[in-house]
Order: structure tokens, then C-alpha cells, then sequence
């Protein structure tokens, strides 16, 4: 039951967009039911056996709770789930076909595991994605709840050590998790899979882009750390955009890829361009220059471009690309000098209801 309410708020998001009501009371239902169940409390038990119940139990508890995050992100409402009260255990990193095994087998399996719980042998594995997603979420509710808390007392230290702590998180994932640039210069990969580990580069990057936020509420800029997040951000969501005949599988998430990953890191790029903060190329990203950023931007606005009524989120695309449309005329037109780009930035997530 708990999983049809799941999938009923994904289909839902497909229809009428993330920030719609009718996806978001289907989603606080999904909670409720989750909560009433008990899901959310657990415990990490060092002789636990994994079985193919127990351990998909598990795996439908973290897709709610990274699905809290994902929605969060999008509308800037406060979340229904938190860390502070959630502990189940995540999922192992196994597939159904050890788990299906005999005992013997299952032992073996989970001896293949890392410290980190994952298995750093074979391909990658919808457990893999979970789990790896479920510890980028734990982190995104750490600043969600600094972003959108109205008490919460947060130094320069203490985001410092939640941006190190995400930097690890990330670079503890296995091989397989982990995105190439060349991935997809190979024309027999298994797109499925490149994107997946496309959205746990994005998901990792959005977090870094979060902290970044926040340390300029605090009156910390390092536009050197937050102009090659966004880049990368709009560059890896292109992808999707340049290779949509590849993706063509996966064209029923643009609309969400874009609004969440593209359009904050464009937004960021449009400030460069009015208030350029660097000549040349910048100086910890080479592919990162003037020319990148127009050429990205000219890109991004054929994507939102592409997303017309009736998708869902097209309301939202529409204005983007007029921003952005906007901010290229008036560069390209009549090019401006400038100070920083980051002077005046707050953190600004968008509330839609």
C-alpha cells in the first residue's frame, strides 16, 4: 500500500508538476501512511540478516524520504520528514537475486560489502542508487532545515564541515556511481544507468550549490566555489537536452531536471554575465569562460523552449527562459562593466502553491 502511494505521487508530478497541489497532498498522504506504520524509526542492528522483505521494506522508506527532499528542494515548503525523526536503517546494496539466495549466499553478499555499505564489485544496481540518493538527502535536510528554519543559529564553521561531509559522502561512492565526461561518447552504454549516476552528480551538486547559498547569507563569497557549481549544474542537464534521442526514456523528467537543477545554476550564470567577476577563463574551471556561459545559457533556452503547456512545470520554464532570454540580449546588445555577480544574492527558493 505504502509503495502504490509512493508511485501514485511520482505519476502525480508527471501531470500536474511538483509544485502542485493535488502531487503534494498525495505526497503529506504518503507520509502519513509511512509514519502510521511505523517506517520512519529503525535501528542498525550488527546481526541483521537481509531478506528480500525486510530489505525492500527498506528501500520504499528511503524513496519517501528522498522524495520529501526532492520536493523540497523544488517549492521551498517546509519538509514532512525530517532527519531529526527518521531512522531507518537505509538499504544494503544488494540485488533481489541475493536475496532470493539461500543463506550461505546472502552472508556472502552482504561480506562484499564496504564499511559505507555498498559493493564495490558488479554493475550498478537500483539498491546502489537508493542508498546513494537516501545519503545525499540526509545532508540536503541538514541545509534544508538551515535555509527554511526560522531559529536555527548556523556559523561559517558548521556549513564548512556540512560541505567537507558532503565532498566525502560523494567521493566514498563506488566506481560504479560515480559519472564520467566520456560516458556517453560510447554509443553501446546503457543510458539507464548514465543516467542515474548523471542525477547522483546532480543531487551532489545541488547540495554543494546550497551550501554556497548559505554562506553568502552569512556574508562569506567565494564566487570562485559557487560560478563552477552552476556550471557544471546547467552543463549536466544539457546533456539530457543533447542527447534526447539517447534519453528519449527519460524525457518525462525534463521539465523537473531543468526547474531543479538548471534553472538555479542558469540563474547564477545570467548574474555572471551582468557582473562579470573574472576575465579569460576562470581560474579553477578552464572550460568555464564568458563564451562557455553564453553558449550554455543559448542552450538552456532551447530546453525550456522545448517544455510547452500542457507539461507539467511549462508555467515556470516559460518564465525562465524570458529571464534568460532577457539577460543575453541585454549582454550580447550593449555589454556592461561590472562588479561582483554575487553581491546582492539571497537564498531565494521559490515557493509555488
Amino acid at each position: 500500500m505504502l509503495y502504490l502511494c509512493y508511485r501514485r505521487v511520482t505519476t502525480e508530478s508527471l501531470v500536474s508538476g511538483d509544485a502542485g497541489l493535488t502531487c503534494w497532498r498525495y505526497f503529506a498522504e504518503t507520509v502519513a501512511l509511512l509514519t502510521f506504520l511505523g517506517r520512519h524509526v529503525g535501528s542498525e542492528d550488527t546481526n541483521y540478516i537481509p531478506s528480500l522483505c525486510s530489505e525492500h521494506r527498506r528501500r520504499i522508506t528511503a524513496r519517501v524520504f528522498n522524495i520529501d527532499k526532492v520536493l523540497v528542494s523544488f517549492t521551498g515548503r517546509p519538509p514532512l520528514l525530517s532527519r531529526r525523526f527518521f531512522s531507518s536503517p537505509l538499504p544494503l546494496d544488494l540485488t533481489d537475486l541475493d536475496l532470493e539466495s539461500d543463506q550461505a549466499t546472502i552472508r556472502h553478499a552482504v561480506q562484499e560489502l564496504d564499511s559505507n555499505g555498498f559493493r564495490h564489485v558488479g554493475d550498478l544496481k537500483g539498491s546502489s542508487m537508493v542508498r546513494a540518493r537516501s545519503q545525499i538527502a540526509y545532508i540536503k535536510d541538514e541545509l534544508l532545515e538551515i535555509a527554511l528554519a526560522n531559529s536555527v543559529k548556523v556559523t561559517f564553521e558548521s556549513l564548512t564541515e556540512i560541505k567537507a561531509r558532503a565532498e566525502r559522502t560523494y567521493e566514498s561512492f563506488p566506481a560504479n556511481l560515480i559519472h564520467r565526461p566520456d560516458e556517453l561518447d560510447d554509443p553501446d552504454c546503457d543510458v539507464q544507468k548514465v543516467y542515474s549516476r548523471i542525477l547522483i552528480r546532480l543531487e551532489h551538486m545541488q547540495n554543494l550549490f546550497f551550501v554556497e547559498r548559505l554562506l553568502l547569507r552569512l556574508g562569506h563569497i567565494d564566487e570562485n566555489r559557487l560560478l563552477p557549481i552552476s556550471f557544471e549544474m546547467v552543463t549536466l542537464t544539457l546533456l539530457f537536452w543533447t542527447h534526447q534521442d539517447r534519453f528519449s526514456g527519460m524525457r518525462r523528467d525534463f521539465e523537473w531536471l531543468l526547474m531543479a537543477f538548471a534553472a538555479p545554476g542558469g540563474g547564477i550564470l545570467c548574474l555572471e554575465l551582468l557582473r562579470p567577476t573574472f576575465r579569460g577563463t576562470h581560474p579553477d574551471c578552464p572550460k568555464l569562460s564568458r563564451s562557455a556561459i553564453i553558449q550554455k545559457l543559448s542552450l538552456l533556452i532551447g530546453f525550456l523552449d522545448w517544455v510547452r503547456p500542457p507539461a507539467p512545470n511549462a508555467d515556470l520554464c516559460a518564465d525562465c527562459k524570458a529571464v534568460i532570454q532577457g539577460v543575453l540580449d541585454h549582454n550580447l546588445n550593449a555589454p556592461i562593466a561590472g562588479g561582483g555577480a554575487l553581491d546582492t544574492l539571497d537564498w531565494d527558493i521559490p515557493t509555488h502553491s
